[in-house]
């Protein structure tokens, strides 16, 4: 069986059953080889509901009545209790909210993210090559260790996942986000800043004990929904399903056909 990644090409193998996992959906995916692949898909599976509620508008959902799932994503960074000492900050960006990046940004934040635009090198300057890091787990458990407050400029057109909250959380730093009025963002709104970032950003580093008690909730909040072990029996269940729906469809056509 196999699992196509939206934001990878795969080509499902012929007569057997796949799950497309969909990490993001817009009308112009209906017109392309994405679509091609989510129409022949055995099920459909997203990290935020926001996904499967504009999938099941604009993508139609074909073939009707099609089993779509809804796995978030875990955080697979290491848990450290809260910890604000420093006044670091780290700018912790998809690369679709680089736009919302340079009214934020301050000599000395740290800055992890992809495919740095060229307004984004200028933005920095000399302090991008010392403190811009490209996205990879090693650099972001040292960035974290670095800082005591973590900026995601996200926004609810680009219905990404809450992933980077949930994952700063669990480094035990204090997160700041824009309002983001997406469900899957605004189940975090007693544990995070939420609202003007600039103001977020002074608050957190007024304040570091409110802050840290705000992280270690977030914390015992996320920890029995987020992790590994929960979501890869999620994903187990799902596979199990898959394949055993899929088997089933299988014998009861060939018992139809015989008879």
């Amino acid at each position: 069986m196999t699992i196509c990644l939206s934001n990878a090409h795969h080509r499902p193998i012929k007569n057997r059953p796949y799950i497309y996992d969909l990490a993001s959906w817009s009308g112009d995916e209906m017109n392309n080889d994405v679509g091609g692949i989510t129409d022949g898909a055995y099920c459909i599976s997203a990290s935020t509901q926001e996904n499967i509620d504009i999938f099941r508008k604009e993508g139609k959902n074909r073939p009707a009545n099609r089993r779509i799932f809804c796995i978030e994503d875990m955080y697979e960074n290491q848990e450290h209790p809260p910890n604000m000492e420093s006044d670091g900050v780290m700018w912790y960006g998809h690369p679709v909210h680089q736009h919302s990046f340079y009214k934020h940004y301050r000599r000395g934040m740290k800055v992890m993210s992809k495919n740095p635009t060229r307004k984004m090198i200028e933005t920095m300057g000399y302090d991008f090559g010392r403190n811009y890091k490209w996205f990879n787990l090693v650099e972001e458990e040292k960035l974290f260790r670095e800082s005591s407050v973590v900026v995601i400029t996200a926004s609810s057109k680009h219905r990404v996942s809450n992933n980077r909250v949930v994952k700063a959380i669990m480094a035990g730093k204090f997160v700041v986000t824009p309002n983001v009025e997406m469900k899957s963002w605004q189940k975090f709104k007693d544990y995070i800043w939420m609202g003007d970032v600039d103001e977020g950003i002074k608050w957190a580093l007024d304040n570091k004990l409110k802050a840290k008690l705000m992280i270690k909730k977030g914390q015992d909040f996320i920890r029995p929904i987020y992790s590994p072990q929960v979501i890869a029996k999620q994903w187990v269940d799902l596979i199990k399903w898959t394949w055993i729906s899929w088997k089933r469809e299988q014998i009861e056509n060939s018992y139809n056909k015989g008879h």
